[in-house]
């Protein structure tokens, strides 16, 4: 008997390895900005690289207007979205977008930082 779970999970590994065909991940970072009153408040930047031609599209948001901090805490940093072509070219992309992608291009996906809480002490 497959239960929901069993489901899910198998359909999750099977995009997983038709993603991880596709493309392949360079470089999964976090860079820590300042160190804040609580934690150090970082971005994380994905570098996607494209092995086959195709169209992509990204959906993201906090990319003109930063993550917002609460009780006197400083914003977060806004994200950045790029395409680096195989050429050596590099494309800004929007938080909405859609590219047309050859072989060795690479995205180039920076999260958003988190606001801060509190004064900065």
């Amino acid at each position: 008997m497959l239960t929901t779970e069993n489901a899910l999970s198998k359909g999750a590994a099977v995009c997983r390895a038709a993603v991880l065909y596709v493309f392949r991940t360079l470089v999964a970072d976090t860079i820590p900005l300042n160190e804040g009153c609580l934690k150090p408040i970082g971005i994380t930047i994905r570098r996607l690289e494209f092995r086959e031609a195709m169209t992509a599209a990204i959906l993201s948001n906090r990319r003109k207007v930063p993550p917002f901090g609460l009780n006197g805490g400083e914003p977060g940093a806004p994200g950045r979205n790029a395409i680096e072509r195989a050429d050596g070219t590099t494309e800004a992309l929007g938080s909405t977008d859609r590219r047309e992608l050859k072989p060795g291009d690479v995205i180039v996906i920076a999260t958003p930082g988190g606001g801060g809480f509190g004064p900065v002490r």
